[in-house]
């Protein structure tokens, strides 16, 4: 029984359902017990019953797949999962289990807890110290899975497992767009409504913490024995990682790998969708910023290959590659809303775009990441995001760390979970994470930390710089870099001679090498 891996794709619109279920869940149960300041379960106890159910269901779904597909060798694995594959077609009403959808799992995960919790309907006065021992006792994922299965089929489906040597991948993405509804409602409460606000924003939190502690759980300590073979692939949105970080630091350095992109895998993914757009089979034997280079001319001459960055202090000729690379913040749809930019201005006549044209293109497309990536993936953490960074506005882009003491220490920050930060350390800090600002390093420095460039970002060196500081003896000697993405939207004073954000290949691959070290929390 040797065979590829099962893969179950969740989809966009579970997750969306799942948040809204759980927090008018939430809501009821508390409104029911509040006034006796009863409250038998958290919010974090209902959240994870329901992903541990969802996950044994789904994984079930998966088997009777491959089962009705023929896949399966082993005689004995298919006389026990047959009843297991007639139940799963029974309870979901359907012909074959190809019609069993992710939606139609999701559901019946979340009316069997439902209906498993009905008595929490009662008047209160109802319910003694004994029922209050067994609803606790009662709130299992195993137990809610077997009363739907029965105890038979349920053990068979564990030595089923137990004897197949497959595994099952669950996937998980797309949080930001199916959860963007929930956290943007947070900013519309009414000010009379301030602990709704609270009860919200600390459930969003709970509700992904407990996702990643649900799964680190079954991975660690084999305590659902039908999910030991099963591996989970959650990707969760950086703003959704801070609302964590807030409680709980630790926790993210525990239990998260953070995705980060590098140049070599950006011009990578841009030189391949160009190729396939253009049916290019084979590319010459050159690096991958060649590569790049080659698409460019051979299939949109119009673009040039420069740009010549003008300020009152000097010009500068520049790879255009690496220009985009300092007009994002490493992500592969930041380059793409750039690139997006500059082909749609390509005309029939293959004229070639000017240096002007190509400016005005990007700081448009600049704009567009700025308002519609970066403020809106940020505001949700950060309230008044937006007027913090129009802080910095007609300010120089190299600056001190006293004048942005200045212009940051008077500031309110008023953070999602209220607990705003008081120390300009504090401060700093957040704006380095979200890739604002950067470090300037100082060559001088007699720092253990070793760093490939002088202008550390948190998407490029990680954390580490920012780290080093000192707040309490570098202070004056510390210089912060704005990203220069926001060069133009800020209107910026460029207060060097030099392009900074001038990295070379030779950087591009060592970063690439590197990343694998990289602490980006």
């Amino acid at each position: 029984m040797i065979l590829k891996n099962f893969l179950i794709n969740i989809k966009l619109f579970i997750l969306s359902s799942l948040i809204k279920w759980s927090w008018s869940l939430c809501i009821v149960y508390t409104r029911i017990y509040l006034k006796k300041r009863i409250i038998f379960f958290r919010t974090s106890d209902i959240i994870q019953v329901f992903w541990e159910l969802f996950f044994i269901i789904a994984a079930i779904v998966t088997v009777i797949r491959d089962y009705e597909k023929n896949r399966i060798t082993d005689s004995e694995q298919k006389k026990r999962i047959a009843p297991i594959h007639s139940k799963a077609i029974e309870l979901f009403s359907v012909d074959c289990a190809e019609e069993i959808s992710e939606e139609a799992i999701f559901s019946l995960s979340r009316e069997s807890i439902k209906k498993q919790y009905k008595f929490f309907n009662r008047a209160n006065s109802s319910i003694n110290s004994n029922e209050e021992t067994a609803i606790v006792v009662s709130l299992s994922s195993i137990k809610i899975a077997k009363s739907l299965f029965s105890n038979n089929i349920f053990d068979l489906f564990e030595k089923v497992v137990s004897r197949c040597q497959k595994c099952i991948m669950i996937f998980i993405d797309a949080f930001d767009v199916n959860s963007e509804g929930f956290s943007q409602k947070n900013k519309l409460l009414p000010k009379n409504a301030y602990q709704e606000k609270i009860d919200r924003i600390i459930f969003e939190a709970d509700y992904y913490k407990n996702l990643i502690n649900v799964i680190s759980e079954i991975k660690a300590n084999n305590k659902i024995k039908c999910l030991t073979k099963t591996h989970f692939c959650i990707i969760l949105p950086e703003d959704r990682i801070k609302l964590i970080q807030y409680s709980e630091r630790d926790f993210i350095k525990r239990n998260v790998s953070i995705v980060r992109w590098d140049p070599v895998f950006l011009v990578r993914m841009i030189t391949k969708r160009l190729s396939m757009v253009n049916k290019v089979e084979a590319l010459p034997k050159g690096s991958d910023f060649e590569n790049f280079n080659y698409i460019l001319e051979n299939f949109y001459p119009s673009v040039p290959l420069k740009f010549t960055f003008i300020t009152d202090r000097f010009e500068a000729q520049i790879d255009l590659f690496t220009y985009l690379l300092s007009l994002l913040f490493w992500r592969p749809r930041d380059i793409l809303i750039h690139m997006g930019y500059i082909l749609a201005a390509i005309d029939g006549d293959n004229n070639k775009i000017s240096n002007q044209t190509l400016r005005i293109l990007l700081n448009n497309s600049s704009s567009e990441i700025i308002e519609h990536e970066f403020f809106k993936e940020f505001e949700t953490v950060l309230y008044n995001l937006e007027k913090i960074i129009f802080s910095f506005e007609n300010k120089s882009i190299i600056l001190t760390s006293e004048e942005c003491y200045k212009i940051i220490n008077n500031i309110e920050f008023k953070l999602a979970n209220e607990s705003n930060y008081k120390k300009y350390e504090d401060k700093m800090r957040f704006l380095y994470e979200i890739g604002f600002l950067g470090v300037v390093r100082n060559k001088n420095s007699k720092s253990r930390n070793e760093f490939g460039t002088e202008y550390c970002f948190v998407f490029n060196e990680g954390i580490r710089p920012f780290e080093s500081i000192n707040f309490d003896s570098d202070v004056d000697s510390v210089k912060f870099v704005i990203n220069h993405l926001f060069f133009n939207y800020l209107n910026l004073n460029y207060n060097f001679d030099k392009f900074i954000q001038n990295y070379s290949e030779d950087y591009f691959i060592s970063n690439h090498q590197l990343r694998k070290i990289t602490r980006f929390f």
